[in-house]
């Protein structure tokens, strides 16, 4: 009777003890899952808002040197003008011999009126090239990110990811009314929500075919990053958006 009693105590004693011990695995495991996790997000966050600042701070410093063209771009307009009425004065009263040095003034104005017009042009073309590379730039380097980490976990869990550009970016400038060749430039209506960059990151997780056989873990995740401009006033600024992270 003694002997099946201790049998029986040492059965169940070890059938608690395999228990804690799968408990212990279970939490441990879970742990080292966050861990992994955590280090993915916290890379791919940091990727994600350095690039995104970087493009959109570079799109505000040249659309101001586009600004900054203005007074440019009024003074030859001005100039033309007052040309052009000298020369028409000086037809009317058939002073001819003063017409050729305005002509020429005039020519060399339009000529200064054209490269004007390229200089814009060069900015606008820049920034709209630096925002359709942007979201292939940041697709490829956290992609890059996300196969390094998931070689680095690969021993306990797999990583797919999708990604969606939220919010379709755009450079929202237009001439002035006036327009032609070397306008004034200024922002569209709406400005701010036209300019905000953001991704969105869809990540799906799963417990590798090894450790599956011990407990399986599967989920997902979504991560959001991006900047929204302040247009208000001389000094812009970025505003971060963030969401789920």
């Amino acid at each position: 009777m003694k002997v099946s009693l201790i049998k029986n105590t040492k059965g169940f004693s070890q059938f608690i003890l395999l228990k804690i011990l799968m408990i212990f695995m279970t939490c441990y495991f879970v742990l080292i899952i966050s861990v992994g996790l955590l280090s993915v997000k916290a890379n791919i966050r940091k990727i994600c808002f350095e690039e995104t600042y970087s493009v959109q701070s570079e799109i505000l410093k040249n659309t101001r040197q586009l600004f900054n063209l203005n007074k440019i771009s009024t003074a030859l307009r001005v100039s033309i003008k007052a040309t052009k009425a000298a020369i028409a004065v000086n037809l009317a009263a058939f002073n001819f011999p003063a017409i050729p040095p305005l002509q020429q003034q005039l020519q060399t104005l339009e000529i200064a009126q054209t490269n004007l017009d390229t200089s814009q042009k060069i900015i606008i073309t820049k920034n709209e090239m630096m925002m359709k590379a942007n979201q292939l730039n940041m697709y490829k380097k956290i992609s890059d990110k996300v196969n390094l980490e998931q070689q680095r976990w690969s021993f306990l869990f797999e990583l797919f990811l999708n990604y969606i550009p939220k919010i379709n970016f755009q450079y929202p400038i237009k001439p002035d009314l006036e327009g032609g060749v070397g306008p004034n430039y200024e922002w569209e209506i709406n400005a701010e929500q036209k300019l905000t960059l953001v991704h969105f990151w869809h990540f799906n997780y799963m417990t590798n075919n090894y450790f599956q056989t011990l407990f399986k873990v599967q989920d997902q995740f979504q991560l959001t990053c991006g900047f929204k401009p302040n247009l208000k006033g001389e000094l812009w600024d970025l505003q971060i958006i963030t969401d789920k992270f």
